[in-house]
C-alpha cells in the first residue's frame, strides 16, 4: 500500500519583491508590498499531520511561497490583486481582490494538455526515463478523458522535454517548478495547461506526488497511473477522499475512487459521484437521479460505469448535507482496482480491518474532501453496504438498505426523515430503522362509531414484503388486531356509537419477524355532543 504522502520540506525561496529599509518612525508599520497573481494551495500530505501551504505565482511565472489567513482562503485559486507583509522570511497575505474562487471550468467541454518533465538526476540512481514519463502520462490522460464524462473532450501531451539537474532531489520544489516551466515560456499554468514534472523515483520525501489544488502544476516521484492520476485531480480542484468510521473521519482510506490511497499499482477507480458533480461533468448529471426529502424511494442503481442512473442523490434540507449513493460492483472501468480483488482488506487508522469489498457507497463533500461512511457489521467495519444491510447517517435522519444486489446492478430502499409537520424515522444505534406509529382519531361524536387512521413507517420493509400486524386498545381493553394496506395504513373503525367522553388508544406494532424493532403510538379520542 503507498499512501500519496508529503513531509513538510523547507522551503526558503528568496522573496523578490522590493521594499526599502524602515526608519525608527517607521518600524511600528511592517513593510508590504502589492503584486498581482494566483495564489494556490498546495497540499503538504503528512499521514500523521496533513497539512497545507501555499504559493503566490505571479504574473510573470514566478512562484514564492507564502502565508495565507483563514480569512483571505476563499481567494486560492483566483487570479488577485495581492498585498503581502513581506516583514517575516515567508511573507504573508494581508489582502487579495477579488477574493473568489474559480468556477470548474471541466463543467463545459475544454480539452487539456500536458507538458512533460523529465528531471535527469546523474547522481541518481533511478532517475525516470523521458519514455517512461510520457507512457505514464499518457495513462493519466486517458484516465481522465473517461472520467471527465463529456466535460474533457480531449487531453494531449502537448510536449515532453527532459534536463539535467544534479542533486534534484536536495532541492526546493518550487524551484524545481519554476525551472520546469521556464522550458515552456508564454504557457499559463492551469484548468487547461498542466506541467508534469517527474522526479527520480529514489529522492526520499516520503510522497509520491504533489500538486496545486486547482492549479496547473504536478511533482511526480512514483512514474504510475495511480499517482498521476491523483495529482491531476488536485489540479482539477478536488481534495481527498476520506472515510468515517464510528463518527471519525480518515484522511486517505476513501479508497474507491483516485483521490483516496493508491494500494500497490492496481488501477484507480471511477470518480466518485460526489467529485462527479462538484466538476459539473455533463454525463455525470444525466446518469443520476435525484430524490425529494422526506420521502421512502426504491430505486435501482446501476454499477458504476454502466446503466441508465449511475447515482443517486438526496438533500437533508436541514444541514444542506448531500448524499450521494452509488454501486461499487467491481465491473467495466472498476475491473482492475484494489476494491475488486479477492481480499480488498486495509488495516484500518481506527484499528481492525476495512473491509472494502463490493457494495452501495454512501458519500458526501464537506470542506475536507469526500467522505465515505461505513457500516459497521457486527465487529467488522464495511467502507460499502452491502445486501440486506441498512446504513444510518449518525445524525438519524436518512437511512438506507440495500435490498438485492446482482453483477450489474443494487437495488435500494432510501429513507429520509420528514419536514414540516411531518413524521421523521427513528434509527437504532446499530443502524436499523426503528418504526414509527402514527395515530390520528377522527372527528366523532355521540352516537357515532369511533374512527383512527393508523399509520406504521417501518424501514425495513421492502417493496415484497409486508407490515407486521399492529393491535390497537381502547381505554386499556382487549387489543384488537388491525390489516394495514401495502403502503403502511389502515382505517380502525369502532363496532359501535361511544357515549361522550375522551377514550386513550394505544397502537402497538410488533415489528416484522427477525427484526426486533417494536413501536407504539399513542392518542386520545374525544366523542362530543
Amino acid at each position: 500500500m503507498r499512501p500519496r504522502r508529503t513531509l513538510p520540506v523547507a522551503l526558503a525561496l528568496a522573496v523578490a519583491l522590493p521594499w526599502t529599509a524602515l526608519s525608527a518612525a517607521d518600524a511600528a508599520t511592517p513593510p508590504t508590498t502589492t503584486t498581482t497573481g494566483t495564489l494556490l494551495e498546495v497540499a503538504i500530505d503528512d499521514h500523521d499531520a496533513p497539512t497545507s501551504t501555499w504559493v503566490l505565482e505571479g504574473d510573470d511565472g514566478s512562484l514564492t511561497e507564502v502565508k495565507v489567513p483563514t480569512s483571505l482562503r476563499g481567494a486560492v485559486g483566483a487570479p488577485a490583486t495581492v498585498t503581502l507583509d513581506t516583514s517575516t522570511a515567508t511573507p504573508t497575505v494581508t489582502a487579495a481582490r477579488p477574493s473568489t474562487t474559480l468556477t470548474p471550468q471541466v463543467s463545459r467541454p475544454t480539452a487539456l494538455h500536458a507538458y512533460v518533465v523529465d528531471i535527469v538526476d546523474p547522481t541518481s540512481s533511478d532517475t525516470t526515463t523521458l519514455a517512461k514519463a510520457t507512457a505514464t502520462t499518457k495513462s493519466m490522460e486517458s484516465y481522465w478523458v473517461r472520467e471527465g464524462k463529456g466535460g474533457i473532450t480531449s487531453f494531449d501531451t502537448t510536449k515532453a522535454i527532459s534536463f539535467t539537474q544534479a542533486n534534484a532531489c536536495d532541492m526546493n520544489v518550487y524551484e524545481l517548478w519554476a525551472k520546469a516551466a521556464a522550458k515552456f515560456p508564454g504557457v499559463a499554468w492551469g484548468w487547461a495547461n498542466h506541467l508534469v514534472v517527474y522526479l527520480p523515483s529514489d529522492c526520499a520525501y516520503g510522497w509520491t506526488g504533489l500538486a496545486t489544488i486547482g492549479g496547473g502544476y504536478m511533482m511526480i516521484v512514483a512514474p504510475d497511473l495511480p499517482t498521476t492520476a491523483h495529482e491531476l485531480g488536485h489540479n482539477l480542484g478536488l481534495a481527498h477522499s476520506n472515510l468515517e468510521i464510528k463518527g471519525k473521519t480518515y484522511e486517505y482510506f476513501g479508497a474507491f475512487g483516485p483521490m483516496g490511497f493508491s494500494v500497490n499499482d492496481y488501477a484507480p477507480g471511477t470518480l466518485d459521484a460526489a467529485y462527479q458533480e462538484q466538476l459539473a461533468l455533463p454525463k455525470a448529471a444525466a446518469a443520476r437521479r435525484t430524490l425529494t426529502w422526506g420521502s421512502t424511494t426504491t430505486v435501482t442503481i446501476a454499477a458504476v460505469g454502466a446503466g441508465a442512473v449511475n447515482s443517486v442523490k438526496v438533500t437533508d434540507p436541514k444541514t444542506g448535507t448531500s448524499w450521494f449513493f452509488e454501486y461499487r460492483a467491481g465491473r467495466g472501468p472498476d475491473a482492475k482496482t484494489f476494491y475488486a480483488t479477492q481480499y480488498p482488506f486495509l488495516y484500518g487508522p481506527a484499528g481492525g480491518l476495512v473491509d472494502y469489498r463490493r457494495g452501495v457507497q454512501v458519500s458526501n463533500l464537506t470542506s475536507g474532501g469526500l467522505i465515505t461512511h461505513t457500516t459497521i457489521a457486527a465487529d467488522e467495519t464495511w467502507a460499502a453496504t452491502r445486501k440486506g444491510e441498512w446504513f444510518v447517517d449518525r445524525g438519524k435522519r436518512l437511512a438506507m438498505k440495500v435490498v438485492s444486489t446482482t453483477a450489474t446492478a443494487a437495488t435500494v430502499q432510501i429513507v429520509t426523515g420528514g419536514t414540516g409537520a411531518a413524521t421523521p424515522p427513528r434509527w437504532t444505534r446499530e443502524g436499523m430503522a426503528l418504526p414509527v406509529v402514527v395515530v390520528t382519531p377522527l372527528a366523532t361524536k355521540v352516537g357515532q362509531k369511533a374512527r383512527v387512521n393508523i399509520r406504521v413507517i417501518d424501514a425495513s420493509v421492502g417493496s415484497s414484503e409486508s407490515y407486521a400486524v399492529p393491535r390497537i386498545t381502547i381505554d386499556g381493553g382487549t387489543p384488537i388486531n388491525v390489516k394495514l394496506d401495502a403502503n403502511g395504513r389502515a382505517t380502525w373503525t369502532a363496532s359501535g356509537p361511544w357515549a361522550k367522553g375522551s377514550y386513550p388508544v394505544q397502537v402497538y406494532y410488533p415489528g416484522r419477524a427477525g427484526q426486533s424493532l417494536k413501536a407504539n403510538g399513542y392518542a386520545t379520542v374525544v366523542v362530543t355532543p
